[in-house]
Parts: C-alpha cells; structure tokens; sequence
C-alpha cells in the first residue's frame, strides 16, 4: 500500500544484498539462496511493522487497550507462522501438473540428496517413484555436435539413470494452460514480483542485470518526485499486470466521481469513513475470503467438479469422457464477468455519493 510499501523495500533489499554479496565475491546458487532468504525476513518484518502500527492507530482511535492489541499481534504473527508454510506447500500442490511434452534428451545428474516422489496430475496413476532434479540456466549448454539442445530450467522428474521422465509445471511459473490429457490446468499463480526479484537475483549475481534500466528508472522516479507525483504507484503499475492495474485504474475514477458529485473531496478523516471508502473496504475483504475459498477448493477435483456449475449447465465432453468448460474462451461468459462488474461498480459509484455520516463525537475531545 502506500503507507506500508512492501514490494519497494524487498526490492531494495534484494538489490543492496546482491550488490554486497558482488564486492565480497559470493556467487552461485548459494548466494542466491541467501539474498533471497535475507529480502523474504526483510519483506515479512516489513508488513508486520506496517500491520502493527496500523492496528495500534485504528485501536487508538476506537479506544481499544493497547497490550490487549499486541497480545492479539503477537498469536496472530504465531499462528500465521505456523500455518502458512503448509498451506503455500498445499497450494503449490494442487496447482502443479506433470508434462513429458519436450522433455530433454541429455542425462541429468542425480543429487545425492534427491528426494523421491510420484508424478501428479495427469499422470496420477503412475505408481512409480523417480528423484526429483532442479535445473538452473546454463547448466546444460546445447551440444551440437551431438545434435543436443540446452536443457530448460525447471524441476524434472527422472529415473535412476538420470533419464527425465516429466517435467513439472508449477503454478509459479506454469508454461502449459493444458495438461497431458487435454484438460485445463489449475489455474495459475498471478504474482508478477516473484519474476522481478529473480530476474534482479540472477542479473546482479550472473552480471547480467541491465544497470542502464535500473539507473534510469530510478532518475524517472526521482523527476516525477519532484513533479509533485508519488513515485511508488506509478513504478508498481509499470510492473503489474493491466489485468490488476485496469480496475484499480477505474476504482479511482469512481472515487473522484464521487467526491465530485458530493461537491468536491472532504477532509482526509472524513473522505476515509465516507460510505464508498468503507463499502469498498467490504469489496476488498468479500474478495479476499472469495480467493480463500477458492484456494480450498483447488484442494480436491472432485470439490470442483461438484461445484462447477458452468461445467454441469455448460460443458462439453472431452475425449475422457469428462465434462469441461473453460470460461476464458467462451465470449458471453466473458461478457457476464464484465455486466456483474460494471453493476458492482455502479453500486459503489452509488453509495459514494451519499454525503458522510457526522461522526458521534470527536476523538480529539476524549479524555
């Protein structure tokens, strides 16, 4: 957010670390393990300095007990510490699939650490065990004189004489919209930071980063600074998808709506409890409990063919004799979404123009 710039702060992070590990002379995988382990502890204090202090406001200003509040901070943290390692490890779970489409011909080397595990989906039936390989770029160069392309990077599945047998496709980083069989892939992860801190990882540390770029962009922040104009959203819209950008473009456009149809923007305590602020507040949690459920679901296959009404009213057989629909390449389904939005959007624009509530009484003349 823009009181709590998290993204901004691991990137400079991440950058700083690189940048030392470069003059003490730290390379490889190992370093790049560290700079990344050193900007994940930065970004987690980061957002929980951020919530802290956030909380500790919005308790002062509803006459909450402060040690009351940082006993709830603190079995907060603990718990969300001990719980969300393995719900990220499920989600990865159940939105990896297998794929032994464009598997390489070379012999992968066997860790002597690898662990075992059997192929997922669509290949679940396959009872056999095989070790898990990690390629990085570059450590299989093409030989063409043995007619060998390079290997591609990735986590590889492969037998006891190195030969790969699938090729998993993560959620993280998912290449394929389809599995093996035809069907669609779980959905994919949609977090465009993860692929600018690695691209920032690899290019300082494998001398590769574009020092040109970074250093104009930081002039261009610098320039826009002075213009007037905050920095940080227009650096974050430059990186996040238009898919993300496009409606929090239009939310603010209904937000100038409203304070121009309420006769101009009111004083910041005021505009903050206005009733579009707090119903968009009300979006902001629906959609996050939305996406929870949503994560559940992805959990099991059978849960999301059972609730999968657009698959029961509208699907079509596949060659397994299952029911598909995929709603992304059905053009009135896409309409739907955008007619459900725009009413969403027009509620808002709605109650945004009410005029504020006065408030039952001024926190200023608590005693």
């Amino acid at each position: 957010s823009s009181s709590n710039p998290i993204s901004g702060m691991t990137i400079a992070t991440l950058l700083l670390v690189c940048l030392i590990f470069v003059v003490v002379g730290r390379s490889g995988p190992s370093a790049m393990l560290s700079a990344l382990t050193i900007a994940a502890v930065v970004c987690i204090a980061s957002s929980n300095g951020g919530t802290t202090s956030q909380d500790l406001k919005t308790g002062f200003l509803v006459g909450a007990t402060p040690y009351k509040q940082q006993w709830g901070i603190l079995l907060g943290a603990i718990s969300s510490a001990l719980v969300i390692g393995f719900t990220m490890l499920l989600l990865n779970t159940a939105g990896t699939h297998y794929s032994k489409q464009n598997l390489p011909e070379q012999r992968l080397a066997i860790p002597a650490d690898a662990p075992r595990q059997r192929p997922g989906k669509p290949y679940q039936d396959d009872a056999q065990e095989y070790f898990v390989v990690h390629v990085r770029r570059g450590e299989y160069p093409a030989e063409p004189s043995q007619g060998l392309v390079e290997v591609r990077p990735g986590r590889y599945l492969v037998d006891e004489s190195g030969k790969a047998h699938y090729r998993t496709d993560t959620p993280i980083a998912q290449e394929s919209r389809r599995m093996d069989d035809g069907s669609p892939a779980p959905a994919a992860f949609t977090a465009p930071q993860p692929h600018l801190f690695a691209n920032i990882i690899q290019g300082i540390l494998g001398g590769t980063l574009e020092w040109g770029l970074v250093l104009i962009g930081a002039l261009i922040a610098v320039s826009v600074e002075l213009m007037g104009v905050t920095a940080l959203p227009l650096a974050v819209g430059m990186y996040i998808p238009l898919a993300s950008t496009v409606p929090i473009f239009l939310g603010g456009l209904l937000r100038y709506l409203a304070d121009w149809r309420r006769g101009g923007p009111e004083r910041e305590a005021a505009a903050e409890t206005s009733p579009g602020v707090l119903l968009a507040s009300g979006y902001i949690a629906g959609g996050t409990l939305c996406g929870l459920i949503v994560a559940f679901f992805a959990f099991s296959d059978e849960l999301v063919a059972a609730v999968n009404l657009g698959a029961h009213f509208f699907g079509t057989l596949d060659a397994s004799g299952k029911r598909v629909w995929d709603p992304n390449e059905v053009p009135w389904a896409r309409a739907l979404g955008v007619a459900l939005f725009a009413i969403l959007a027009a509620y808002l624009l709605a109650v945004g123009r009410r005029p504020t509530s006065p408030p039952a009484a001024d926190s200023a003349s608590r005693p």
